[in-house]
């Protein structure tokens, strides 16, 4: 991996966006795809993405295309495409040779309960697949705030090399080699956050909230116990520190979603409103099933699917938490 490496990012939402923009500012070489003329055309012309982030003021070496081919020659991809959107992106991509691809989506892919490097291996199985995931709002990483992030993926020399030249100043970047546990926890904390949304709906205090995310994280420990991750990994950044960002802020859509849940929105309703793709909306179906799966007792991600697809109240579904079996803590663990 030399250090003039050229990027290319699949995927102009906010998040692929700021990260374009991040690599630009650093100095690298970066083009990103868009699907939208209306988005490229913003990009090259205005410095600005006019559809998910006109706000801001992008870095004027920031390249957009329509055309994917032009980002897939390039020496290391950068896949932030929405993980149910990913599979009809990514059949697209005709790759020459061996690439180094880097994934920022989060979430399980509805009714193949595939994880987003799944889908990449499907047509990139030669490729090189890392990775990237922990506490990061796009909006926080565009203004410079101090963000830690980890890597997942083999720890070579490759990884080392992305590691220090995607780091900065304010951007610090770890590794982990397990990316199963890394996909599993960046996934699944979208759905402890709709629950945290929930409670912040309803006006249900600190103590429930506290409560919730880290009984949150149990069940996403023991889920992933059985499936073979590491279950270190889920104290760390795309754990515990994932799961604390999306579950207290709301600019997390998930989070906000919950909230209009609790305000009575309907399903529907709530997504139209929560501001983008609420990826949890999607994987507690993929949550819930995993969990018949692998006999895996999930309390809070069956209460989230209930209130989504059952319809159930919300407070009726509290006091069925709450008046489960007494247990000890750590059961399952």
């Amino acid at each position: 991996m030399e250090d003039n490496m050229k990027y290319g990012i699949v995927g102009a939402g906010i998040w692929g966006t700021v990260f374009g923009n991040y690599l630009s500012n650093k100095g690298l070489d970066v083009k990103i795809w868009a699907y939208e003329k209306e988005v490229v055309n913003s990009i090259n012309n205005f410095n600005e993405n006019s559809m998910y982030f006109r706000e801001a003021k992008l870095n004027k070496n920031l390249n957009a295309t329509n055309e994917l081919d032009e980002v897939c020659n390039r020496d290391v991809l950068i896949n932030a495409v929405p993980v149910q959107f990913m599979d009809e992106v990514w059949k697209l991509t005709n790759l020459d040779s061996k690439k180094i691809i880097i994934n920022l989506s989060k979430g399980i892919e509805i009714g193949t309960m595939n994880f987003p490097v799944d889908i990449i291996k499907k047509y990139c199985a030669d490729s090189l697949i890392y990775i990237l995931s922990g506490p990061s709002f796009a909006e926080e990483v565009y203004e410079k705030m101090h963000t830690a992030v980890v890597l997942a993926g083999d720890i070579n020399k490759t990884a080392k090399k992305i590691q220090k030249q995607l780091s900065s100043n304010f951007f610090r970047v770890y590794l982990n080699e397990d990316a199963l546990g890394v996909e599993l926890s960046s996934a699944l904390k979208n759905v402890m956050a709709i629950a945290s949304g929930m409670i912040e709906g309803l006006g249900l205090g600190k103590n429930t909230r506290s409560a919730l995310i880290t009984r949150g994280l149990a069940e996403i420990t023991r889920l992933g116990k059985q499936i073979g991750a590491d279950m270190k990994t889920f104290s760390g950044l795309a754990g515990m520190g994932d799961l604390i960002l999306t579950c207290t802020d709301s600019k997390s859509r998930n989070y906000s979603f919950g909230k209009l849940l609790a305000k009575n929105y309907s399903a529907d309703d709530a997504l139209n409103n929560a501001g983008g793709i609420v990826e949890g909306y999607y994987t507690v179906k993929n949550a819930e099933d995993l969990s018949q799966k692998f006999s895996v007792e999930m309390p809070i991600t069956k209460a989230v699917y209930d209130v989504i697809y059952n319809n159930a109240e919300i407070e009726n579904i509290i006091n069925r938490l709450m008046q489960r079996e007494l247990k000890n803590e750590l059961w399952g663990l």
